[in-house]
């Protein structure tokens, strides 16, 4: 296709779209538009003329110019885009949106572009403090609280019941001459809870196995049971009464839940787990923080085309989460009380974010000079298909452009990423900044054929 026949007009928007106008050469339209009618005559019946005889002028009379425009543009669109995309060195965030103007014949395609973001100055002096997490004595006696809570024993006694303890009970009820509820053999632990009120907590304390009382009470009227309001009367007969015993916590109880010889080692291990924990709970929160300062420091310009496809792949990741753990996609919103339109608007704030933060982390990367040496994309590449269970598949995947393109962006995020840790942590001294900086430039100069290859941005 010779590039004459159109011509573009470029505009880019405050919310990141590109505008692009492509006006086109009168005479190749017309050709066009006959070459297109000489192909309808032998598809379209037009009365007077013998099947396929027909004229191209007499086609575009009958059938209409506008008609075979609108068919011409959705041609001219899927042929046009990805040459002026690439001509132009726009990335495009999410579908494009066209538009046909008929007088004159042209093309208006509103491309989502990329966010895109500015560092500003004094970003280079953050400096955020990693805080170190600490485990105490007190941290750890309250986990080995819980175990012994979990490993508790529930042992038959023969003393009168008390508020906490198990018991066995036949429970029969009754209100207004009715029989509400009678339970049998109910194996209930006595604290407030549903049926069990506090003035039932009073009446039952101080029972013994084979012992039956009968008592009356009026539960209050928002009360969730049959005789709320009503002057009932209970029935209780106690048959057994269990306490709840606690394992001492000793040598002996740190063998009985765990592989450790004595309580020492154990402690030591619950240590060692929770300064883990806590230390990867810090890195989280610490580069949360990072990642918002490095935002105070950017001027990022997005667009909510964009937000919406990545509101999409967080979808596609809880759908790809719920299903794996053995879940229907609309079973579990019917459980947890969501609707997916309603599940994209809480998951906005966060794939803005995510938006956001890529575009600062690849404005970090130029200002920084951070890019891919030469054979970094690949060795990964490799790396990836040698780990993938279907080898072959994954070769043929990686042997796609515009997959091996995400990629490469991909590991030079992570890359910046690394170095803003580096940065405001100050891990990274101003000595090795600079080294790298160094390093950087005279890798530019010596192979900057290299660097075109495999970090250049498109044209």
């Amino acid at each position: 296709m010779e590039e004459q026949f159109y011509t573009v007009q470029k505009e880019i928007t405050e919310d990141r779209h590109a505008i692009l106008t492509v006006s086109f050469d009168a005479d190749e339209i017309n050709r066009r538009v006959l070459a297109m009618a000489k192909d309808l005559r032998k598809k379209v019946r037009i009365p007077g003329y013998r099947p396929g005889r027909a004229s191209a002028k007499a086609v575009i009379r009958y059938v209409g110019r506008e008609t075979i425009l609108n068919e011409m543009a959705d041609e001219l669109a899927k042929e046009l885009l990805p040459e002026i995309l690439k001509k132009e060195g726009l990335e495009p965030a999410n579908r494009s949106v066209v538009e046909t103007e008929m007088n004159p014949f042209s093309l208006v395609f509103k491309v989502p572009l990329e966010a895109k973001a500015v560092i500003k100055e004094g970003y280079d002096q953050v400096r955020i403090e990693k805080e170190e997490p600490v485990v105490d004595e007190e941290d750890i006696q309250k986990v080995l609280e819980e175990a012994r809570e979990q490993n508790a024993q529930w042992v038959p006694y023969e003393e009168p019941l008390q508020p906490g303890d198990m018991v066995t009970m036949d429970l029969l009820v009754r209100a207004d001459g009715a029989e509400l509820l009678h339970q049998e053999d109910w194996e209930v632990v006595i604290k407030e809870g549903g049926v069990i009120r506090p003035e039932f907590v009073e009446q039952v304390t101080g029972m013994k196995p084979g012992e039956t009382r009968t008592f009356n009470l009026i539960y209050p009227d928002d009360a969730k049971v049959p005789w709320a309001g009503k002057d009932a009367t209970f029935e209780v007969t106690v048959h057994t009464v269990k306490r709840e015993e606690f394992p001492d916590i000793d040598d002996e109880f740190a063998r009985s839940i765990s592989d450790k010889e004595d309580l020492e080692s154990l402690k030591s291990d619950i240590r060692s787990q929770m300064l883990k924990e806590l230390r990867e709970q810090k890195e989280r929160d610490f580069q949360k923080k990072a990642l918002d300062a490095l935002l105070e420091h950017s001027e990022v310009a997005y667009s909510e085309d964009e937000v919406d496809e990545r509101i999409n792949l967080l979808i596609a990741e809880r759908k790809s989460e719920v299903v794996e753990s053995g879940w229907k996609w609309e079973t579990y919103l019917k459980v947890v009380g969501e609707t997916e339109e309603k599940l994209k608007e809480e998951l906005r704030p966060l794939a803005e974010a995510r938006v956001k933060e890529r575009a600062a982390l690849k404005a970090l990367a130029e200002v920084e000079h951070i890019y891919l040496s030469e054979g970094e994309l690949d060795d990964h590449i490799k790396e990836l298909i040698e780990s993938s269970e279907d080898s072959e598949s994954a070769e043929k995947l990686y042997e796609n452009d515009v997959i091996r393109s995400m990629l490469k962006e991909d590991m030079i995020v992570s890359k910046a990423l690394k170095r803003w840790l580096e940065m405001v942590s100050g891990e990274e001294s101003a000595e090795d900044q600079a080294e790298d900086t160094e390093k950087a430039q005279k890798q530019t100069e010596e192979a900057p054929e290299a660097l075109e290859a495999e970090d250049a941005p498109e044209e």
